[in-house]
């Protein structure tokens, strides 16, 4: 409750914050309005204070406390003097939207409190480490060598954000909300981005209650907002950036289509100030729906002049004033801005491979399901459902088009926004752009709701008014459900990344010795980092892959001219000379059966090895209890303590998972295990390099694996082999189904002083395929739903000494289906499957039977 309660203080600090400014720059705008956009102003004053200090050289942390502080007590002596008023009966119904909204997005919280994590995508591990950096030093310091060795890997984001100009605004606020309370990055992510969500509920809102009109329309739209499961999505796959761009797109909109009458030039700069603070902060946090607002007012201000319902003087003027101010706010960020948008949009434009799409959801047809929440993305309900579903969501979105255009001619401002965004979304779709179209679905969702809730008040009667919207509550509540019991992390697979991560917290057991050396052996990209902001100021170094291997867009050798007029030129310079340093001396890149690979530089022996505690990983499970809970996401052992441990290193052959090709990838995300009840696999691709350490000499490798959930793909290619070991020996797979083998005896062979072995399941990975019917099967059916390209699923690949493997105790007997097979650890055996049925080709190593 103490985390919800702090995502609700901050959205009350914007609030107050906000409705100061806007006494101070429009004491007229309306009562009800200003209090609806208040909160999106507020945090746009806090994003600019924020960059302000920061880009003086500032750490957040030394400032943040004293400046909201400062904010709260200036923004209630202008309240006191102003005195606006405050419709409290009028603003209760949309505060009971936003507190339901809060529950309703937010419960997890509830038991996991500060430690929720949700997802626990890629995003918020950089946003956080990012954020780290930010509180602790000035925007503009570079980083030194001790710290790109491993001491602070937050560090690292200098070459994204000082170097590549990437916005920042996101960042700043995660740092801000940390600080403010002393605690870290991780902690109060997830109620930071909440509090931006009722943020951008009462920005719709306020968008809707266009002039003044419109009350009951702005309130249904906040209610539908409150339960649309795709609006709860942008919050709980933490897409920070995302859901306070939108917040800040539509307050800004709302400002710059306010109605005006004869206007005085003192009066418009005066009111200018609005705009062009909101402007400003959403060039620093989220330029890439800045498009859209262009082409939306660009369609306000065309259809006014030629329906001669707006001055155009008055239009023409409030934008110049506005940009004006927003250039001054920003001064040499807006190359920040430029350097953001262009990036973005050259990858928007791209092209994907459609048969390797991670994200085609809304390419699809249930993807009109999806759009309005009947149901979740990722996860069909059963026919005839999804086909009603799919027929509801294409009726509805042809009628809310007829609507919206209606709408649009009569200077709707949120209407012109949907129809830029319908029109854009149709050439993404041409485009097969997966990715833009799946962020663009969310970015619609509150225009989506004002255009709902023009169509419900269409209805004369306000009781079935009301009661279509409790109807379109309850038929989303499946999806909602889905999305925020998944944020619990407590179940492996779809968008969660690291299990259990929510329920243990990320707390990393430190060495009594600061300068210890830390080798990490963590294959999870997530978890590196996570781990990473843990132990900042400890040397640590990664040994499975270089998850922060810096680079930049910009060749700063000769760079272009905005560049080096750049303010901040000489820091912005250092970065390549930086990088070339630290590739050169900190990481050293070998060449290995016939596979590169890159690995750290130590300056001195490993103290301790930092991993996944077993179960969460799909190394080194051998030996450890099934049934034992799990108590801890991270396990630190002396260096003494670790024989025959295996590191999965990222080779050219065998690629990580994130952001690899995926032809190539040795393994995918951890998820669960069908015929195992709370049991876990990983996806298996062909090829993967190990290091082992400190190998006892000979060693045997257990690999344990299925093929029974591939249709017509279940046999195993007996040519399988572990290479660069002596002797390279075959697996010995043999048949269909599952295997859990122990190959060896067999010596790694040292490398640079190190040991590895290869597996080589010599077989090309496929995608799997599915069948669709009904309306499902409409379009796009070569489409596979799984992007993966995939061998099978391996329960664990392990390394165990000579003498470990004599003293295995075999089981004498198979008796229980499926669990003697998905558990089975002692048992060698190929091939069978899980229910127990036995391929044509197997065999089975047991234990005698005992004699009577």
């Amino acid at each position: 409750m103490v985390a919800l309660a702090y995502s609700f203080s901050l959205f009350v600090i914007w609030s107050v914050v906000g409705r100061a400014v806007f006494a101070l720059f429009a004491p007229r705008f309306g009562a009800l309005r200003s209090w609806l956009l208040a909160p999106g102003m507020g945090m746009a004053v806090v994003l600019i204070g924020l960059m302000v200090f920061n880009q003086l050289g500032l750490p957040i942390a030394r400032f943040s406390q004293v400046m909201t502080a400062l904010l709260i007590m200036i923004s209630l002596a202008v309240l006191r003097w102003q005195r606006p008023a405050f419709p409290r009966r009028a603003l209760r119904p949309f505060f009971a939207a936003a507190f339901f909204s809060l529950l309703w997005t937010g419960w997890p919280s509830l038991h996991a409190g500060f430690d929720w994590i949700s997802y626990g995508n890629d995003d918020m591990a950089n946003y956080c480490l990012a954020a780290e950096r930010f509180s602790a030093h000035g925007f503009f310091d570079v980083p030194t060598m001790a710290e790109l060795s491993g001491r602070d890997y937050s560090s690292y984001y200098f070459f994204m954000h000082v170097a590549d100009m990437m916005r920042f605004g996101a960042e700043h606020i995660v740092a801000w909300s940390a600080t403010l309370i002393r605690l870290k990055a991780t902690q109060t992510f997830m109620p930071a981005i909440v509090a931006i969500s009722l943020t951008q509920l009462f920005a719709a809102a306020g968008l809707a209650l266009q002039a003044g009109r419109h009350r009951r329309r702005a309130l249904i739209t906040a209610w539908i907002l409150a339960v649309s499961p795709l609006f709860m999505l942008g919050t709980l796959y933490q897409l920070i950036a995302q859901v306070a761009g939108i917040a800040l797109l539509l307050l800004l909109l709302a400002l710059l289509t306010r109605t005006w009458g004869p206007a005085r030039r003192r009066e418009l700069i005066r009111y200018a100030g609005l705009p062009a603070i909101a402007a400003a902060a959403l060039c620093i946090c989220y330029p890439e729906p800045t498009p859209f607002l262009g082409l939306a007012y660009l369609g306000y201000v065309g259809l006014g002049l030629a329906r001669r319902r707006i001055a155009g003087p008055v239009a023409l003027a409030l934008l110049a004033y506005t940009m004006l101010g927003a250039l001054l706010i920003l001064r040499y960020n807006i190359v920040s801005y430029v350097s953001t948008l262009v990036m973005q949009l050259g990858s928007a434009t791209h092209k994907a491979n459609l048969l390797l799409s991670l994200f085609p959801y809304f390419l699809l047809p249930t993807g009109f399901s999806n759009l309005f929440g009947w149901m979740p993305i990722a996860r069909d309900f059963p026919e005839p459902i999804v086909t009603l579903s799919i027929a509801g969501g294409m009726g509805l979105a042809l009628l809310l088009l007829w609507r919206t255009v209606r709408e649009a001619w009569q200077l709707h401002a949120a209407a012109l926004l949907l129809l830029v965004q319908g029109a854009v979304a149709v050439q993404l779709y041409r485009g097969g752009s997966d990715f833009p179209l799946y962020k663009l679905a969310m970015w619609m969702q509150p225009t989506l709701a004002i255009a709902l809730a023009g169509l419900l008040l269409r209805l004369r009667s306000g009781r079935f008014a009301t009661l279509l919207l409790v109807l379109f509550g309850l038929s989303t509540a499946a999806s909602a459900l889905h999305y925020t019991r998944t944020s619990q992390g407590t179940v492996a697979g779809g968008m969660t990344e690291l299990r259990y991560a929510s329920k243990l917290g990320m707390e990393v057991q430190t060495p009594a010795r600061w300068d210890a050396q830390i080798t990490a052996t963590i294959e999870n990209v997530v978890a590196a980092k996570f781990a990473a902001s843990e132990l900042r100021g400890h040397q640590l170094a990664l040994a499975s892959r270089d998850y922060f291997f810096p680079n930049t867009r910009i060749d700063f050798r000769d760079p272009p001219m905005y560049v080096r007029l750049h303010p901040h030129f000489k820091q912005m310079a250092q970065a390549r000379p930086r990088m070339l340093e630290r590739n050169s001396e900190l990481v050293t890149t070998s060449m290995l059966w016939r596979t590169e690979f890159s690995q750290p530089v130590l300056t001195h022996p490993t103290d301790y090895y930092l991993g996944l505690t077993r179960q969460l990983s799909l190394f080194n499970k051998f030996g450890a209890d099934p049934n034992e809970p799990i108590r801890h996401v991270f396990e630190l052992t002396p260096a003494s303590g670790i024989r025959n441990h295996l590191v999965f290193v990222h080779s050219g052959r065998g690629n990580h998972y994130y952001l690899g090709d995926r032809r190539f990838i040795s393994f995918f995300q951890q998820e669960a295990d069908p015929f195992l009840t709370g049991g876990n696999f990983n996806g298996l691709g062909r090829f993967m390099l190990l290091r082992v350490e400190h190998p006892t000499g000979e060693i045997y490798l257990r690999i344990s694996a299925t093929r029974t959930g591939l249709p017509g793909r279940t046999h195993w290619n007996p040519a399988a082999f572990i290479h660069h070991a002596e002797p390279d020996t075959p697996i010995g797979v043999v048949g269909d189904g599952a295997f859990n083998l122990f190959v060896g005896p067999l010596r790694p062979l040292p490398f640079k002083d190190a040991h590895y072995v290869a597996i080589d399941f010599q077989e090309m990975t496929q995608v799997i395929l599915d069948r669709r019917s009904g309306l499902k099967a409409m379009f796009n059916r070569y489409i596979p739903l799984d992007y993966r390209r995939l061998l099978g699923w391996a329960r664990d690949i392990s390394a165990m000494s000579g003498e470990e493997y004599r003293q295995l105790r075999r089981p004498a007997r198979l008796r229980y289906f499926p669990e003697d097979i998905a558990k089975a650890e002692t048992l060698d055996f190929s091939c069978i499957y899980e229910d127990g049925w036995v391929s044509p080709e197997s065999r089975f190593v047991l234990a005698g039977l005992p004699s009577g």
